[in-house]
């Protein structure tokens, strides 16, 4: 009998334990996998999968709810195979269910598990009086799944199977696992069901593999053969070294600033990573666990939600596009804005990675307050979702609100403080580039909110405040709209903003200073003969805002020859609207030859835009795709060639004359 389970309860009493967690965890795959796997075992008929389990129009918790209520009716041998199925298809979520030492026959008794161990060999092995091997791996088998890296798993598979332990036949399969973390799930159960010597065995090699994570497991000191008598010592520098090495696995990781590119409000981040390590961008919040020294860059990117919808999930977080050298990170760690009650009561979280023309779900290798962590297979785009069954129910979020106070009007007395109440893991600085006309009020903005909430704003002093009551959505970009506007007489000084929702209850509550807001600098000739000076620190350096000009202020003539990332902050009119009305005047034939076209359009070693995110994109999503790809002038570049390609050479004219226009008009 499996040690993880008590002495009287049965199989069908374990299913009914893990019941309702199986039924929102399991995913539609493994599910269907597991069904096909029960009739041909003759637990199911094809009548049961075809009617009454498998009907096209349940959804995959409502499916799950049926299997497992079938297979238990079917008694105890019925559900002891579904396990031993489960375990076969899905190691990670048995694992989780706590079913992953399943028996290897329902004949199993305890004593096949726990064989007396020699004193002497306790004491070097670090094991407790009465201690067995196979105990021994089940107290560190949680944190041997966690640490293990994929290269010394795979020198451990090599290693028991020259010494009998596994068979090939067992070891190939595993080398099919697409994660380390399942495949060390398989490798630890089949062990410990082989028995003590087999434990003792698989002990001996990892502590050769990989002394370190022995120590850190608490299995440094086992000798190198059972039969060893002498206790091995270690000298206080080794040791110093040693603990030296643990303080280096355990430490936070390290923060930094990456470079800023801003480009029609399309903000890039760029890095270069001295080496291996956990590095947390200040910025984005985003940690790498980088194996080698490498330079990234990756931004924030639109989410297209009819791809996404098909999968069952909702964004979560935002759509990071990461690029670099495939090996030179082994982990990402993303930001999410859950609340540890949330957590607790169990986790719909998981992060989607869009490669090429595919789209996969990576289940996580571990949640933490803040973070989603998960594997790299390779550098492209990843974001943070939810189950949709999960986003139908309210549930607290963790949030922010956000304030921008506008440019006075003079004209109308007034002054307008913009209010937006977003997820806490949208970084601010994407935010500010969206209104970066006005100045961001620094105040408190932590809070909690309720997904699909109405929130109402009260303030005293405000003259009207706009809409009166908003719903709360989690909004990730691309564009960060206000929730609130509240409008404030022009002499206006101080102000107390209170949130509450529709049950009257205070969320946030902060006095704010109209008086006290920053204004940006304005470039002046010196600081302008500073910035050529610097050469290439440039790129390091924080985005230069440019001021208001006269037509015939000199300042604006040097602006031509500033560098580009300060040129980008010259006021000029709306990109979006000028492209998109040359897709407007497309019909939509030509619509569709446009898109088909840009599928294989680069620009500038940029790659072109994936053929999933085009499939259904209107108009306006095809221009904020463009802009966040190419940027604003490699956007204009491509749609040019295309325009040409599609023998529309008129509007090639009409966008050519309207960036003209637009220069002319600003000079």
């Amino acid at each position: 009998m499996n040690v993880g389970w008590s002495v009287t309860m049965s199989a069908e009493e374990e299913l009914e334990r893990v019941q309702k967690k199986f039924v929102w965890r399991v995913s539609n795959e493994v599910l269907a996998q597991l069904v096909e796997a029960l009739v041909s075992d003759g637990v199911l008929n094809h009548w049961e999968k075809k009617y009454m389990i498998l009907e096209e129009d349940r959804n995959t918790h409502e499916k799950a709810h049926h299997v497992i209520k079938t297979i238990m009716k079917k008694g105890d041998k019925a559900c002891w195979t579904m396990i031993e199925r489960l375990k076969s298809r899905d190691p990670l979520l048995s694992s989780e269910l706590g079913l992953s030492s399943a028996p290897s026959s329902p004949s199993d008794s305890m004593s096949g598990h726990h064989k007396s161990v020699d004193p002497s060999l306790s004491s070097k092995l670090g094991l407790s009086s009465g201690r067995s091997y196979y105990s021994e791996l089940e107290r560190v088998k949680k944190e041997f799944v966690w640490r293990v890296s994929n290269k010394v798993l795979t020198q451990l598979l090599d290693d028991l199977v020259s010494d009998g332990v596994l068979d090939y036949w067992e070891k190939k399969p595993w080398e099919e696992t697409k994660t380390t973390v399942s495949k060390a799930l398989c490798v630890i159960d089949t062990v410990r069901r082989k028995g003590d010597e087999a434990c003792r065995t698989m002990i001996k090699h990892l502590q050769t593999i990989d002394p370190l994570l022995s120590s850190e497991l608490g299995l440094s000191s086992a000798p190198s053969s059972p039969s060893g008598d002498s206790q091995v010592k270690l000298d206080p520098e080794a040791a110093a070294t040693k603990m030296m090495q643990v303080m280096e696995v355990i430490k936070p990781p390290s923060c930094f600033t990456p470079a800023v590119q801003t480009e029609s409000e399309q903000i890039s981040y760029r890095f270069s990573f001295p080496g291996p390590g956990l590095f947390q961008c200040s910025l984005t919040g985003l940690v790498f666990d980088m194996t080698q020294e490498a330079k990234l860059q990756y931004r924030i990117i639109q989410w297209d939600e009819s791809v996404l919808t098909p999968t069952g999930k909702t964004p979560a977080g935002p759509l990071f596009d990461i690029k670099g050298p495939e090996d030179a990170v082994r982990q990402l760690h993303f930001p999410h804005c859950e609340t540890k009650e949330a957590l607790h009561s169990g986790s719909f979280l998981s992060v989607i990675h869009f490669s090429d023309d595919e789209t996969s779900v990576l289940k996580p290798l571990k949640i933490t307050d803040t973070h989603v962590v998960v594997e790299v297979p390779h550098l492209s785009a990843f974001g943070v979702v939810l189950d949709l069954i999960k986003d139908l129910r309210k549930t607290t979020i963790r949030g922010q609100i956000l304030l921008f106070l506008r440019k006075p009007n003079a004209e109308a007395n007034k002054k307008y403080v913009d209010m937006l109440l977003l997820p806490r893991n949208v970084p601010l600085l994407e935010v500010k580039e969206q209104h970066r006309n006005s100045d961001y009020i620094s105040v408190a903005s932590n809070c909690k909110l309720i997904r699909d909430e109405t929130y109402t704003v009260h303030c005293e002093a405000a003259m009207k405040r706009q809409p009166n009551k908003a719903k709360f959505d989690m909004e990730f970009g691309p564009n960060y709209h206000a929730t609130f506007v509240i409008d404030f007489a022009l002499n206006t000084e101080e102000a107390t903003i209170t949130v509450q929702d529709q049950r009257n209850t205070e969320v946030w509550k902060h006095d704010i200073d109209l008086t006290a807001v920053p204004r940006s600098p304005l470039v002046s000739s010196s600081n302008l003969q500073e910035l050529h000076q610097s050469g290439d620190s440039l790129e390091r350096t924080p985005p230069v805002t440019i001021g208001p000009v006269q037509r015939n202020d000199s300042l604006f003539f040097l602006s031509w020859f500033l560098p580009r990332h300060v040129q980008r902050s010259v006021p000029r009119r709306d990109d979006r609207n000028q492209l998109l009305s040359i897709l407007e005047d497309l019909n939509g034939e030509d619509f569709a030859n446009f898109k088909w076209y840009l599928r294989s359009e680069s620009w500038n070693n940029i790659e072109p835009i994936k053929v999933h995110q085009l499939s259904r994109a209107e108009r306006r999503d095809v221009v904020d795709l463009m802009l966040q790809t190419y940027e604003i002038t490699g956007a204009v570049k491509v749609m040019e060639r295309i325009l040409k390609k599609i023998r529309r050479n008129d509007l090639v004219e009409k966008l050519r004359a309207e960036r003209r226009t637009e220069w002319c008009s600003f000079l």
